[in-house]
């Protein structure tokens, strides 16, 4: 299975955005490990205060519009369940 995840400034982040990765270890943040949905700008704001980037997966967001400025060759990073994350 292939995940495509870009890689989002914490400014830029929206709701419907899904989370799949953080800049930090998961557990160093109150976030569940498994990805999460952005519901609002409450949620996008208290990530913030974590994270300056994350990686989304754009599959599973709903309803987002990924400004083109946002997506460069090296954010883009594409693995599968058994390959190691570049």
């Amino acid at each position: 299975m292939s995940l495509t995840a870009l890689q989002i400034l914490g400014e830029d982040l929206q709701p419907g955005m899904y989370v799949s990765r953080l800049d930090r270890p998961w557990l160093e943040t109150p976030f569940p490990i498994q990805g999460f949905l952005i519901r609002s700008g409450r949620d996008r704001d208290h990530l913030k205060r974590f994270c300056s980037h994350v990686y989304v997966d754009a599959l599973k967001s709903r309803n987002i519009s990924i400004p083109s400025r946002l997506i460069h060759n090296e954010s883009v990073q594409t693995h599968s369940s058994d390959e190691q994350i570049r």
